[in-house]
């Protein structure tokens, strides 16, 4: 659908589009926080994955099987990452954002198959792989809040806000495939986001 750096530029403006759309003033501000959140949800799961011998890319969420039949799929993928955000907007009158615009896509490197394994490496693209490096961007997200908690606290609001929707198992989004790939970690990075969510709500008021 588009590759992988368009589909980063297009979450970005969307995301700073959905803050912003009553306020054009504040939309280059949005701009900078979300390529920032964006960025190091991607590039720690890319890191995780350069780990695991794992190629995760990451893209719009499209949507092409419509129902249950392998006939039954759309000629093209539909790119629901764009317009649920937007239909989302729309019908709730501004009052509900859908950050869910982006899913990663998993395939082992051919050096995992092709030469001798690493010790924490397996010749093949496991379930684990998959879960792990969801679970990585997850907490690169939970990290990036605590750290600007004192010095910027809409960066970390906000972050608290994309992490929770790397949580929602549903669709193509990363937290259906953490939730599929590892229910036991799944089960984790949930108690994980719910302990650091009242840490930060506790430091905020402090």
């Amino acid at each position: 659908m588009f590759s992988e750096k368009t589909s980063i530029f297009i979450s970005v403006i969307l995301l700073s589009a959905l803050f912003s759309y009553s306020n054009i003033k504040i939309f280059p501000m949005y701009i900078g926080i979300f390529s920032l959140i964006v960025l190091v949800n991607i590039l720690s799961k890319k890191a995780a994955a350069y780990f695991l011998e794992v190629d995760a890319e990451s893209s719009i969420w499209g949507w092409q099987q419509y129902w249950f039949a392998e006939r039954h799929k759309f000629p093209k993928p539909v790119p629901i990452g764009i317009l649920l955000p937007i239909f989302v907007l729309v019908y709730s009158y501004g009052l509900v954002k859908w950050l869910g615009i982006l899913e990663t896509n998993f395939k082992e490197k051919i050096t995992k198959t092709a030469r001798k394994r690493k010790a924490w490496s397996y010749p093949s693209l496991r379930d684990f792989d998959v879960a792990l490096i969801c679970f990585a961007g997850l907490a690169a997200e939970i990290v990036l809040a605590f750290i600007f908690i004192s010095v910027n606290p809409e960066i970390s609001k906000l972050a608290m806000f994309y992490a929770f929707f790397n949580l929602i198992p549903f669709g193509r989004l990363d937290g259906l495939k953490l939730a599929m790939s590892n229910i036991l970690l799944y089960i984790t990075a949930v108690i994980i986001f719910l302990a650091s969510s009242v840490l930060l709500g506790i430091v905020a008021i402090l």
